[in-house]
């Protein structure tokens, strides 16, 4: 457990586009982002500092990897499949010393938060990796702040899915690559608005982690 590094975690919801927080966020120590997590001329929302990327399948976000893949101080993957490129699409460079973590699908995520793990058994569902995410942030860090998350509050439609993602720039039908992800295939644990908000407040409340903009 790191005691001193102050962490930030940076999610991809539009809310980041709302305030300049690009400075605030590259001040931290140690910057954690998600997946398709561009930055390039969006700096002054998102800055662009990143430490450890957090991962799922590569073609799941269109075989996207950091400018500063070479650079980063760790990875961590979604599953062990993701870690071993069991995926034919997945792309992933060699690993330039980085330490690696899997977040999910192993003894440790059953070891570490077994009341989330029966939670996924009972619903036969998976978390997001955002989530994960900040789960896995727990773990490692006494100082965790969460950024670009909404929840499921804001920027959610009447069904409770995602509507958007801060890269609007990327939109093609009015749509981002992700949405039919969360559209379709298995039912995520994180897309119900009461589950994920449980779990952050819960979070939150016991001093596991802070939050910016917690809609």
């Amino acid at each position: 457990m790191d005691n001193t590094s102050k962490v930030m975690i940076v999610g991809n919801n539009p809310l980041i586009l709302e305030k300049n927080y690009g400075g605030f966020i590259d001040s931290y120590d140690i910057v954690i982002r998600i997946n398709r997590c561009i930055t390039k001329g969006l700096e002054l929302h998102t800055g662009t500092k990143t430490n450890i990327w957090a991962t799922t399948f590569n073609h799941n976000i269109e075989n996207f990897i950091p400018n500063n893949f070479d650079e980063l101080s760790a990875i961590w993957y979604r599953t062990p499949n993701v870690k071993n490129g069991k995926f034919k699409q997945l792309v992933t460079p060699p690993l330039k010393n980085q330490s690696t973590f899997i977040m999910s699908k192993n003894d440790k995520f059953k070891k570490n938060f077994p009341q989330y793990f029966e939670n996924m058994k009972v619903n036969k569902s998976e978390f997001c990796t955002g989530l994960l995410t900040i789960l896995t942030s727990t773990l490692f860090y006494k100082d965790v702040t969460i950024i670009g998350f909404d929840f499921f509050g804001k920027n959610a439609d009447i069904s409770n899915q995602i509507i958007g993602y801060y890269r609007n720039f990327e939109l093609k039908d009015n749509k981002h690559y992700e949405d039919k992800l969360w559209n379709g295939g298995s039912k995520l644990v994180s897309r119900t608005i009461n589950s994920k908000n449980k779990i952050i407040k819960e979070l939150i409340n016991t001093g596991k982690i802070k939050a910016v903009d917690y809609r």
